[in-house]
């Protein structure tokens, strides 16, 4: 009878083992600690390591460096739970970066130790697929620079935060000018290439933390955290300086003495909205274009003028 159920198990045992070599889903047998006890074919050639090169590493080892201080709470997971699913940033051996979606389940038997098998899938290009649809999404697809749904979403989130940390956020409203006598003189694939061109100037004079969008046709928003009108305007004046210097070659023609309107908004310490902020933006733009063009104007100077005309 113990020779048969010998057998029995035996004959399991190998019916398993053959199902978990030959599956092409990535496979790996852990005990509660995450050593490997088990790692299939598919995962060696995933990850780029000879046959039997992992036995014996805990799975902590597969992980990509900055993912590995969420392995505790892993390991926790599966000893209270076993079963588990998630998503496991790993490395290959020539350190090239994956992602793969798990799912773990108990596998006990009796007079054995609880272990954990777990099935993964490699979901990276459908990972790479997501961000760029996101990024396309969020972006304007002539200049690259963010587009008019993400500027209204993040100056949101961004004017929240100055709130809380009772900062300032400052906003250029930038029109580039005589974009329509362009386009009609040279042609709409020139006036893109002049957008294109300021596009440049504008990513080279503002900081990682600072965001840039296309507001609509030839307008542009530029949202400066931690900043005043003042240091705004600074900038401002820099930016209108090296747009000056640009030369769009199109076809046998050049297009130079490019210039730009500025208006710019600050945020007050009490708080405007996002509509408000906006609105104060376009306002001093206006007075910049009233004035003559090629200048920065702040909404502060647009208020003290209203305040004068009253007077």
């Amino acid at each position: 009878m113990l020779d048969e159920t010998q057998v029995r198990v035996g004959e399991s045992e190998r019916r398993y083992r053959e199902l978990v070599d030959n599956s092409q889903g990535l496979i790996c047998v852990q005990d509660l600690s995450g050593k490997l006890l088990l790692v299939n074919p598919a995962v060696h050639e995933r990850l780029g390591y000879l046959p039997g090169e992992l036995a014996g590493k805990n799975m902590i080892d597969l992980l990509a460096p900055p993912a590995r201080h969420l392995f505790p709470d892993y390991l926790r997971r599966i000893g209270e739970d076993l079963v588990d699913s998630g998503l496991f940033h790993v490395v290959t051996k020539s350190v090239e970066a994956h992602v793969w979606h798990y799912r773990n389940v108990p596998r006990a038997e009796a007079n054995r130790e609880t272990n954990v098998i777990g099935h993964a899938e490699d979901v990276t290009d459908s990972q790479k697929l997501e961000r760029a649809l996101r990024a396309q999404a969020a972006q304007d697809p002539l200049t690259k620079f963010f587009n008019r749904r993400y500027l209204e979403d993040a100056m949101e989130r961004e004017m929240r935060k100055a709130l809380r940390r009772k900062r300032s956020v400052a906003l250029r409203t930038v029109d580039v000018e005589h974009c329509k006598r362009i386009n009609e003189a040279h042609g709409h694939t020139a006036g893109d290439k002049v957008l294109v061109a300021i596009a440049h100037c504008r990513k080279q004079g503002i900081r990682a933390e600072d965001m840039a969008c296309r507001h609509g046709g030839d307008e542009f928003v530029i949202v400066l955290t931690e900043a005043g009108q003042q240091s705004a305007r600074v900038r401002a004046d820099k930016l209108r300086d090296t747009v000056k210097q640009v030369q769009v070659v199109h076809d046998a023609s050049v297009i130079e003495g490019l210039s730009l309107s500025i208006g710019i908004a600050a945020n007050s310490a009490n708080g405007h909205t996002r509509k408000e902020l906006l609105e104060l933006g376009e306002k001093a733009l206006d007075r910049a274009k009233q004035r003559g063009r090629d200048q920065v104007c702040l909404a502060e100077e647009v208020a003290a003028a209203a305040d004068e005309a009253r007077a």
